[in-house]
């Protein structure tokens, strides 16, 4: 294994991780932080409170004529956690999947940054597939959904229509609050139109095509009040 320097990644004051930015990510349905204090170095093994690691301890860049931390990219088999974990400490996130699942998702993500981003299987931890970074982690049960990028493709092009009609888009995995309130489960597929006062006016879970959207929103009866003032 050949190590490579990639840069130290910023600490939180106090040197306290995660850091202002990177706690900002739990704004991010599902994202998980961890405070930890700037970490020491020990040429031996550590048990980490989370599978896969987020942070701690870990192995010094060279011990024993062993290089105790990683050069980004993909791996077949399960790394060293002290290797991985001095890897984020320098800015690397690694994005690891449960043996037995398709990887191929994350290395084609993993290939948009190759010099921050490490991929390997990982047995045991709670996801099909994770994203690691130094005192953050997320879980998901694919590393892509195909009705997400059809209901991209559908809308492309249709952003004076949504302007026209007031409409915001909101993309991501739902929190469990939003998820009760729609009845969206965590792994599922749904759009979900919501009025201005807060019902459910329509869902599906395959994707919808803008104009359908347009014309189910345009037979509402706010919207019709909204385009005799207009003049329409």
């Amino acid at each position: 294994m050949l190590g490579r320097d990639l840069g130290r990644g910023a600490a939180g004051p106090g040197g306290v991780w995660p850091s202002p930015d990177v706690a900002a990510g739990a704004a991010i349905a599902g994202v998980q932080t961890f405070p930890y204090v700037a970490p020491d170095h020990q040429a031996r093994d550590f048990d980490y409170p989370q599978s896969p690691p987020v942070g701690g301890d870990h192995w010094p860049p060279s011990a024993g004529g062993v290089t105790g931390w990683l050069t980004c990219g993909t791996f077949d088999t399960q790394v060293p956690d002290e290797f991985a974990v001095h890897s984020m400490e320098h800015g690397a996130v690694w994005l690891t999947y449960r043996p037995g699942e398709d990887a191929a998702g994350l290395a084609a993500l993993a290939a948009l940054q190759p010099d921050y981003v490490l991929v390997s299987p990982y047995a045991g931890q709670s996801g099909a597939y994770g994203a690691s970074t130094w005192g953050a982690q997320l879980f998901v049960d694919s590393p892509e959904d195909p009705r997400l990028e059809a209901q991209r493709a559908l809308w492309r092009g249709s952003e004076v229509g949504f302007s026209d009609r007031d409409l915001v888009v909101l993309e991501g995995r739902t929190t469990s609050e939003l998820g009760a309130t729609y009845r969206i489960r965590p792994t599922a597929f749904a759009m979900v139109l919501v009025g201005k006062d807060g019902h459910t006016a329509f869902r599906s879970d395959v994707p919808v095509a803008a104009s359908d959207l347009f014309q189910r929103i345009d037979a509402m009866p706010m919207r019709r009040e909204e385009m005799r003032v207009r003049g329409r």
